[in-house]
């Protein structure tokens, strides 16, 4: 069932534009408001917010999984999945920044970027390269959590695991947590080791094969600055990626800062489309 509700989802979200509301994650703001008014910001109450609606939701499943011979259940482990894949529409972004650096305005590009993405905001930054990697980190790293991520824990745990996945990155971005963090850095760790193992497959096979293994032993080093180093090597880039003169006109540095992205775009799309083959294969071959 998990590889037909991801593949459906997909076809829904790519080939025929559906999205979420925008109001969708407004039930957990106040389902987390009332829990800490109840129990309080506390490990408790992080528990509970984030928890018993998994709790909830394996009971669902368990007590409809023969409904209409599992039509109930796939019908759950659609909108589940729908709800557990990330909120940035990568692609949309993608395209808005780069129209607006190759008009040569990175600081309008920038902005255009700070609003479609999950991103530090450092608007009062005069270092246009400062500014581009950020905005790479962000493609990279968005494009882990609206498909990589998910896909992972759908199949590893199934839609409570997707759930409980949402919900931990909610409450991150919201409240900041480092309990949450810590959480959410372990059920990263695995999804994003096979990220890069793509990334050597998908790009620069050396490079990326040689940071991958290194990544094995790095249980400290965050997500993000893991897929930003592998996919820099994987497009074959310099170790911090582009690394442009001072002096260089601004049309010239857009011009190469737009071309990384558009590297790193193409990279992150073909390994969704790696995945979801693989992900075939397995279910043709095992079945």
């Amino acid at each position: 069932m998990e590889f037909l509700v991801i593949v459906l989802v997909w076809l829904l979200y790519s080939v025929f534009d559906m999205r979420l509301p925008a109001n969708v994650d407004r039930w957990f703001i106040t389902w987390g408001q009332q829990v800490q008014q109840l129990i309080g910001d506390n490990n408790l109450g992080i528990a509970v917010r984030l928890l018993l609606p998994v709790i909830l939701l394996s009971v669902a499943l368990y007590l409809t999984r023969h409904w209409v011979f599992g039509g109930v259940e796939l019908i759950i482990g659609l909108l589940i999945f729908s709800y557990g894949i990330g909120r940035t529409d990568v692609e949309r972004a993608v395209k808005e920044h780069q129209v607006r650096m190759q008009e040569g305005d990175i600081q309008a590009a920038y902005r255009t970027a700070l609003g479609n993405f999950y991103i530090d905001n450092m608007e009062d930054s005069s270092d246009r390269l400062e500014l581009h990697q950020s905005v790479r980190r962000a493609v990279v790293l968005d494009s882990f959590d609206l498909w990589f991520a998910p896909i992972f824990w759908m199949l590893v745990a199934g839609p409570a695991g997707v759930l409980f996945y949402r919900l931990c990155s909610l409450d991150y971005q919201k409240d900041k947590h480092i309990e949450v963090k810590s959480i959410l850095h372990v059920m990263n760790f695995i999804p994003g080791r096979l990220l890069v193992l793509t990334f050597a497959f998908m790009g620069h096979f050396v490079a990326a094969s040689k940071r991958f293994l290194e990544s094995l032993v790095e249980f400290s080093l965050s997500t993000v600055s893991l897929l930003d180093e592998a996919v820099l090597s994987a497009t074959g880039r310099a170790p911090k990626g582009l690394d442009a003169d001072p002096e260089v006109s601004d049309d010239i540095f857009s011009a190469a800062a737009s071309n990384e992205i558009e590297l790193v775009s193409s990279l992150m799309s073909r390994c969704v489309i790696a995945w979801l083959l693989v992900l075939a294969l397995v279910t043709v071959f095992s079945g």
